[in-house]
């Protein structure tokens, strides 16, 4: 299995917006509309730098992941396309786990394979309003397979 880095943001804002958009317009498109001014200022107002980080494998650029507090929140994990279906994304989950914090996070409902994706590694929903899932995942918990 490869090695993730989580480092700070190493990219462009500009970039990890792209990113973003690439990742996530689909869904927001489908539950708000797609406003790109809105959804520059949305971007940078909800994700300050010092939240961002930028996924290595080695010397490959595979994404970008946003923490908040308080505890430890996942607000946004994109892996690039290209790299998709490989299990980074369990990788870099597995990283966080081995913080040893109870982690949670929310999803677009629309987001159905992100939604099997958390309920793999053992996160349960928690709440919802009429677009997102609220999920968690206590700390210790070792991930189904």
């Amino acid at each position: 299995m490869s090695k993730i880095n989580i480092q700070p943001l190493a990219i462009s804002r500009e970039d990890a917006f792209a990113l973003y958009a690439q990742s996530l317009k689909p869904y927001i498109e489908a539950v708000y509309g797609w406003d790109e001014k809105g959804q520059r200022e949305r971007f940078a107002g909800s994700y300050p730098s010092e939240g961002l980080f930028s996924l290595y494998r080695g010397t490959e650029d595979i994404g970008l992941l946003a923490l908040r507090g308080p505890g430890l929140h996942v607000a946004l994990l994109l892996i690039r396309p290209e790299f998709q279906g490989q299990g980074l994304g369990r990788e870099v989950m597995s990283e966080l786990h081995k913080r040893n914090q109870t982690i949670t996070l929310s999803s677009f409902k629309l987001n159905t394979q992100a939604i099997r994706f958390y309920q793999a590694l053992g996160y349960t929903i928690i709440g919802e309003d009429e677009h997102f899932y609220d999920l968690s995942r206590p700390a210790q918990q070792e991930p189904k397979v």
